[in-house]
């Protein structure tokens, strides 16, 4: 690696010149706007010191308005002090396809075990960590996945979750088994073996409040089953 720096200093017993003259042992301290690099242009990677320290990586293309880095940061104070690493893809300038950040994780051995990223926390909080997408983001799932493996799973099983059986269409699935199919002009549902369907119970007398056309409940104090339908409720059934 070769260093670009302004001002920095290397104590003389940091070099182990026995071996190789440009290898560093111990500690090296950058001075204030020190900075290595591991080329003077175009693709490349910076360590630089300043008011928050950080990597940034330099992917040297000519669409490329700063590079992408990754810091570490503080914010807030006491009960609502936050200590977060960031890792920040690049912003573009003019006509490019966009930005993609990509985390990639993969086995040794692919045939036994799936390559797989986790997101996980492994403090003393009580809190459950969270994956949090911010400002409009779209979570995009190339594989459609099927009934047995669903796309976007649930739990350990892996045969719970979600998926498309076929373009335009979602489903969801339990323990292997389709429940619910939605397409763009009506939802199905499917039980398993048992063929029911639960609907809200009201346990009291009176009709629910603010109802929307296609509402359905069952009321077993008045011993009615009631749709609402063209701005009133209407009995389907009663006993």
């Amino acid at each position: 690696m070769t260093i670009f720096a302004p001002p920095i200093s290397i104590p003389l017993h940091k070099i182990d010149d026995t071996r190789d003259p440009s290898k560093v042992i111990g500690t090296l301290t950058l001075s204030a706007g020190g900075a290595f690099q591991s080329a003077e242009t175009g693709q490349r990677v910076t360590i630089e010191e300043g008011d928050s320290d950080r990597l940034h990586l330099y992917t040297g293309d000519s669409f490329e308005a700063i590079p992408g880095s990754l810091r570490a940061s503080v914010s807030g104070s006491g009960s609502t002090r936050t200590l977060q690493s960031t890792l920040f893809s690049p912003p573009t300038t003019g006509d490019s396809d966009g930005v993609t950040l990509v985390v990639r994780s993969e086995s040794n051995d692919d045939s036994t075990f799936a390559p797989g990223v986790v997101f996980g926390y492994a403090g003393g909080s009580t809190q459950d960590p969270e994956f949090h997408l911010q400002n409009d983001f779209h979570l995009m799932v190339d594989d459609l996945g099927t009934v047995t493996a669903p796309a976007i799973g649930i739990g350990t099983n892996g045969d719970d979750g979600i998926f498309s059986p076929t373009d335009g269409q979602l489903g969801i699935t339990l323990a292997g088994a389709l429940t619910v199919r939605h397409e763009a002009t009506r939802t199905n549902f499917d039980a398993g073996a048992m063929r029911y369907i639960t609907i809200p119970v009201k346990t009291d007398t009176g009709d629910p409040a603010s109802p929307r056309n296609g509402d359905l409940y069952v009321n077993t104090q008045d011993n009615k089953v009631r749709l609402f339908a063209e701005s009133a409720w209407r009995d389907l059934a009663t006993w």
